[in-house]
């Protein structure tokens, strides 16, 4: 299956509306190699992408989850990964998405 998946490399924090997502959570990653490897989430490696070394924040948003099958592998589900250089901070739910 594919899911749409959207990758922004940010100068800052992203000053956003979410009320186009179910659902946005924030965690810190520390790349000193200035090397950020994209998985798939059932597989292996699929990008490596090369950013300036350092700290980020990584905020993911998630939308259309009530559009999922009950097995969850078919649906009009999209994602956004938007990373921008920030010191390490606690994982963080923004919006929590809650099943109908």
């Amino acid at each position: 299956m594919e899911v749409r998946v959207d990758f922004e490399l940010a100068e800052g924090s992203p000053d956003d509306n979410f009320d186009d997502w179910d659902h946005v959570a924030e965690a810190s990653i520390d790349l000193p190699s200035g090397k950020l490897e994209i998985h798939e989430c059932t597989g292996g490696s699929i990008d490596i992408l090369a950013v300036p070394p350092g700290t980020y924040r990584i905020r993911a948003y998630c939308g259309g989850l009530d559009t999922l099958s009950d097995d969850r592998l078919d649906g009009d589900d999209r994602y956004r990964i938007v990373a921008w250089p920030a010191p390490s901070a606690p994982v963080a739910v923004i919006k929590q998405y809650s099943a109908a």
